[in-house]
């Protein structure tokens, strides 16, 4: 509902009770009430436009508070040079009058409040897209010339991309008019002065010479008067011709040029203002830097050019600048010229103390707090700019095995080789930043592939650059690079091959062969360990080091507080460490019920509700993340083991030790926190991990053993073969019947060893027409029989799945978990009691085709038949609905009719519902034990029905283990290719091109 237009005149400041809004002066409510009208009815497009069912600006209390906090808030930043202050005494003047101006101060003010209070606002980018609208139509008009309301439009919207971190609008034709008003007076020469800020920050953090016509501006207002805001515009021009004169890579700047420059800033130094004295130093800084009496050409790059000898006097005068901003908290203009020099000048910092640069990290986070200003890309830059790593380990994960891996080359090469490096985030950087990585660091990358070859999801950017960059050129790279994947897989390791290829291509050194991980026979630690022995005797050699003996030093603290109060710790819930994933929620199971009988396996069906969270949404095909909880058993050995009964509970604070480190646990937390929900205690223990607890253990005999047991592969592969192996399990089993303990374990060594807890991924399956507000999960529970010894190694999330459901009232299952495992099923801070688990959506691409008549073609064996449950369902709908459906193939694989045929009445339910529209084909492994039956052979006897369907343009999908996914989809290949009178690499070019159109689809596992 908008506003009473006299509450809203109440709401105005007094200075803008006597608004022109028609060229005449006047003071009556009534007269401008009559303006508010007329403005609010025009046309789309002009100043009144509806945009969003909303009337622009005060018939809707949302803008006009927008406009309130633009005025008393905002306009002082844009004022900080201007006496007159006109952004905030004419601009709310003419926004009536020019819709332009009107949108633009909306979206600049909705977007600064919206990023300073976290709270978003779907209106600010409305705002901003219309203002676009505007300012395009106005630009392409040849006969319209860029006025003063069109350059304080500009003015807000860069504000306003500023803040959004995007680009900042800058046309030859813009730049050139905010030039040519720096003398004209009035609102436009204010506009231009901050035109000409903005350009210099984009300079600064570009790192470019800054492109403006500067000449005007000498005959500005500035250099005629003696105010505080004109000494600093003159500081602000000194130091933009210093910028357009020293950045230029074409060229240096004479000694003339120089000196000139250099006497300038000197004049400039009497009496400035805060925001004039930082951009005296900032000259004086790039002075010094780009002085031509020390200038080499090795030295073109300012972070080499920092030094030279003219280091110390730069760094001063950056710690006067930085001061500056610092001592003056509520000049927020100064703090922000802080923050874009620090892109450029940052580097200078390098040798300074770690309180200093503390400090300066302290101070960007407050400005951030703020302001809602965005800095994290700068604070990454600065670290690793401070860091003096001479390597980094940059990592491509989807599950966390990469990551892994990364985090322990990093740390062994800083420990074994004495080369400092870093683990990072392919995300976490922009690709050019890697191409400027000078020829004396070492680059290693360690990459997963996953799904139909592709990168992980982190790495997707990475490889869009390296693999799409036309003109790549990256002849000083030095690198090694190291692929996990599985051999099951058509694409086996691809993402390594093609990113290997593509840095050859554009001339980048490769220190060793590629070398790669195979997990479908579990090797890819294995296979790590050996292409890590040989990267570190390369580098060895090539560096002329000698490897140290592998020995533990930790990389982060871990410190028990007893005095933290219960409220400020991480006590389980889930972290959400990466930015692709949703956040974790505390989902209500509504029903859950056994799928399989006959049988001593289980496989449970659990329906999850949605309905009280509006904002989760799932379409047909998606994926839901569950997060496991460790089981009791584990969690108390673990804790016994490592001699830490007594402090279990005892707060504990987690920090790093080298400030270029992130620490992913959360902290502070608890021992028991750490062990039963955030990591991965039950995950399975290399060799390589095992070998290395020789050096904490405590006695020669436990030492021995455990260097006896790790001594070969296969001495190791043969106890895991027959002994159930966790790290409790394997501590205890090494002091058994000793009485000792493993109290000598560092804690840190087992946190750094031990990987995060991650979420287990699973199909929907139910669909999202049919259940909109409620989410299936259909999960095999899990107990895998060593091949001796009567062990079982038990599937952690399903048990636990199957724990929940056993709890829940009302809830039949025949079925118990795994022997003695037991889960705190009321979750941290009883956050899961009432039958809940902790989980978020994931989107997929394994979705049905847009046409609801295209015809399916479905493979699934096992648990692979729940996306097609829902599928099914769906189509089932769609027909009751009366649309018109296709035709569906489904071939379904299990053991036995009797024991995991799954939703088998349901599926025969939706058979005599769709009639001839669903044929069902199940293939039974179990049933006859002389020949068993899998579902090529029942595709090979309906090959008929299988090409037209093909011919009709069937989408064909897949799910369920890749071995699976590989046999049969080879079966459908040939198939269509000896119907087709294709040869063999034909019909593997079919295929491709079927997936390569999504025609072809899979959601694969194993």
């Amino acid at each position: 509902m908008g506003l009473d237009q006299h509450e809203l005149w109440a709401r105005l400041p007094p200075s803008l009770l006597s608004i022109d809004m028609t060229g005449k002066d006047r003071t009556g409510a009534s007269d401008a009430e009559d303006d508010l009208t007329k403005w609010s009815q025009q046309e789309v497009g002009s100043p009144g436009q509806s945009l969003g069912g909303l009337q622009f600006p005060f018939k809707d209390p949302k803008a006009a508070k927008y406009l309130m906090h633009f005025i008393h808030d905002l306009s002082p930043w844009v004022d900080i040079c201007d006496p007159k202050r006109h952004f905030a005494t004419e601009v709310p003047k003419r926004v009536c009058q020019f819709p332009l101006l009107a949108f633009s101060l909306l979206a600049f003010s909705s977007r600064q409040l919206c990023r300073k209070t976290d709270v978003p606002d779907p209106a600010c980018e409305a705002y901003y897209s219309q203002a676009i609208t505007l300012l395009i139509e106005l630009l392409n008009d040849p006969v319209q010339s860029v006025h003063e309301n069109t350059l304080a439009s500009i003015v807000l919207l860069r504000l306003y991309e500023e803040f959004s971190g995007t680009h900042l609008l800058g046309s030859a034709k813009i730049l050139d008019a905010a030039s040519s008003f720096a003398a004209q007076g009035g609102l436009g020469e204010a506009a231009s002065w901050i035109v000409l800020r903005q350009n210099l920050y984009v300079s600064l953090a570009n790192g470019a010479p800054i492109k403006m016509d500067l000449a005007h501006y000498r005959n500005s207002s500035a250099f005629l008067e003696a105010d505080d805001g004109s000494i600093a515009n003159r500081a602000v021009l000194l130091c933009s011709q210093v910028l357009a004169c020293t950045m230029c890579s074409a060229r240096q700047p004479t000694l003339e040029e120089w000196a000139d420059l250099h006497d300038e800033a000197c004049r400039c130094a009497d009496g400035v203002l805060v925001l004039g004295y930082q951009h005296f130093y900032l000259a004086r800084i790039l002075l010094h830097v780009f002085d031509p009496r020390h200038w080499h050409p090795s030295l073109c790059a300012f972070s080499k050019r920092s030094t030279a000898e003219w280091q110390a006097c730069a760094l001063s005068d950056l710690r006067a600048f930085i001061g500056l901003a610092m001592s003056n908290p509520k000049v927020m203009t100064a703090s922000f010229t802080a923050h874009h020099a620090l892109h450029t000048c940052g580097c200078l910092l390098r040798n300074a103390g770690d309180d200093e640069r503390d400090a300066v990290l302290d101070f960007l986070r407050g400005v951030a707090s703020k302001t809602g200003w965005r800095i994290q890309k700068l604070l990454e830059k600065l670290n690793a700019e401070w860091s003096g790593k001479e390597a980094v380990v940059f990592w491509g994960s989807q599950s966390g095995t990469a990551e892994g891996f990364a985090n322990r080359l990093a740390r062994e090469l800083s420990q074994r080789l004495q080369l400092p490096a870093l683990a990072a985030d392919l995300s976490d950087f922009d690709p050019e930043t890697i191409a400027s990585i000078s020829q004396d660091k070492v680059v290693i990358f360690i990459l997963a592939t996953y799904g139909e070859g592709d990168p992980s999801d982190n790495a997707s950017q990475f490889w869009d650059w390296v693999t799409k960059t036309a003109t790549l050129s990256l002849v000083n790279l030095r690198y090694a690079a190291f692929g996990l994947g599985n051999s099951n897989y058509q694409h086996f390791n691809r993402v390594v091959d093609v990113v290997d290829s593509a840095l050859q291509k554009a001339g980048a050194q490769r220190l060793l062969s590629v070398d790669k991980a195979d997990d479908s026979n579990g090797g890819t630690e294995e296979d790590f360990g050996r292409w890590k022995r040989c990267l570190f005797e390369s580098l060895a050699a090539r560096l002329g080091i000698t490897e140290r003996e592998p020995g533990y030093a930790p990389v982060l603290s871990a410190v028990f507080d007893p005095s933290m109060e219960p409220i400020d710790l991480h006590l389980g819930e889930p972290a959400q460490s990466r930015a692709s994933e949703c956040k974790p929620r505390a989902l209500t199971i509504k029903s859950a019920h056994e799928l399989f009988t006959d049988t001593d396996r289980s496989c449970l069906h659990m329906d999850m509700d949605i309905s009280k969270d509006p904002e989760l949404v799932y379409k047909t095909g998606d994926h839901v993340g569950i997060w496991p909880i460790n089981p009791d058993q584990e969690v108390d050995r673990l804790i016994q083991v490592l001699g830490l009964a007594d402090d279990g509970d005892t707060p504990l604070s987690i920090n790093a030790l080298d400030p270029a480190m992130k620490v992913h646990i959360p902290t502070p937390t608890t021992i028991s926190a750490l062990f039963r929900y955030y990591l991965e205690i039950c995950a399975p223990v290399s060799r390589e991990l095992a070998s290395s607890l020789a050096e904490f253990a405590p006695s020669p005999e436990v030492k021995s053993w455990i260097l006896e047991l790790c001594a070969t592969r296969d001495s190791y592969s043969l106890f895991l073969g027959r002994t159930y192996v966790t790290l409790g399990r394997l501590l205890e089993r090494a002091v058994e019947g000793t009485g000792m303990d493993w109290s000598s374990v560092p804690l840190t060594f087992v946190l750094e060893n031990l990987p995060q807890i991650r979420p287990r991924y699973y199909s929907i399956s139910s669909s999202s027409v049919v259940s909109p507000r409620s989410v299936s999960v259909t999960a095999l529970v899990s107990n895998t029989p060593l091949c001796a010894g009567g062990q079982t190694v038990p599937g952690i999330t399903t048990n636990f799945l199957l724990a929940k459901a056993n709890a829940h009232q009302g809830v039949a299952i025949p079925l118990t978990q795994a022997p003695g495992l037991t889960y705190h099923l009321r979750g941290p801070s009883n956050t899961l009691e009432q039958a809940k688990v902790f989980a978020h959506l994931c989107r997929s691409t394994f979705k049905l085709p847009a046409l609801a008549s295209c015809p399916l073609i479905m493979l699934a064996a096992g648990t692979g038949i729940a996306p097609f449950r829902a599928f099914i369902a769906e189509r089932a709908r769609l027909q009751a609905m009366g649309r018109q459906i296709g035709d569906m193939l489904l071939f379904f694989g299990c053991r036995h009719p009797d024991q995991d045929y799954i939703y088998h009445s349901e599926l025969e339910g939706l058979q005599a519902v769709l009639g001839r529209k669903l044929q069902i084909f199940v293939a039974y492994s179990r049933l006859h034990a002389e020949k068993r039956k899998y579902i090529q052979d029942k595709m090979g006897a309906q090959g008929d029905d299988i090409r037209r369907l093909v011919d009709n343009e069937a989408s064909i999908y897949i799910c369920g283990r890749a071995s699976m996914a590989r046999d049969a989809g080879h079966t459908l290949g040939r198939l269509i290719g000896d119907y087709r009178g294709l040869n063999e690499q034909q019909a593997k070019n079919w295929v491709a091109s079927m997936k390569r159109t999504r025609k072809w689809q899979e959601d694969v596992w194993g």
